[in-house]
């Protein structure tokens, strides 16, 4: 892998991650488009790990007041109980996803199989609630709800991501960028 690859790797990990999209699978994807040879999921890995660098410099005031008990330690346990799925998932099924699910065409295909998950739960939204507060304490529930399903487990470009915007928009919690 060249400097360059490297590079525009890492700008498209930084671009894809927090949009409703596969960042795995357009690390995928992108090399196949450019004729690179497929980096491996240990390069992807790294580019994760920044992701997490980058989200523990954002959130450090809110992960030290879990350390401290400014913020109720609930947040803390649900957090870590959150991680388990993936984490087993990656024990689990690694070699399997790092030599069945990297393919393009698996990749493509959950791409458009999710789009139209999308596109479907964006038509069908309900209003959103007007209750303040009530739509936060939905998307947490959601959110940890999506995290608990394990969805690590299908191909990258099934990202779990997508299935929680699309739960979202169907239950009348829009979120920004997601179906537009």
């Amino acid at each position: 892998m060249t400097y360059t690859q490297g590079v525009v790797l890492g700008i498209v990990q930084g671009l894809t991650e927090f949009l409703p999209v596969s960042s795995s699978g357009h690390l995928i994807l992108v090399p196949h488009v450019f004729g690179w040879p497929d980096q491996g999921l240990a390069f992807d890995a790294v580019m994760h790990l920044g992701t997490l660098g980058a989200l523990v410099a954002y959130f450090r005031s809110e992960l030290l007041g879990m350390a401290s008990g400014s913020v109720p330690r609930r947040l803390a346990v649900l957090l870590a109980i959150a991680t388990i799925p993936g984490a087993l998932a990656g024990l689990l099924f690694g070699k399997v996803i790092e030599s069945q699910l990297r393919w393009p065409i698996i990749i493509a295909i959950a791409t458009g199989g999710w789009a139209i998950v999308m596109w479907i739960a964006d038509r069908r939204a309900v209003p959103a609630p007007t209750a303040p507060g009530e739509a936060l304490a939905a998307q947490s529930r959601y959110g940890y709800r999506r995290t608990q399903a394990g969805m690590h487990v299908v191909p990258h470009a099934m990202a779990a991501t997508a299935a929680y915007y699309a739960v979202q928009e169907a239950r009348g919690y829009p979120v920004q960028g997601a179906g537009a």
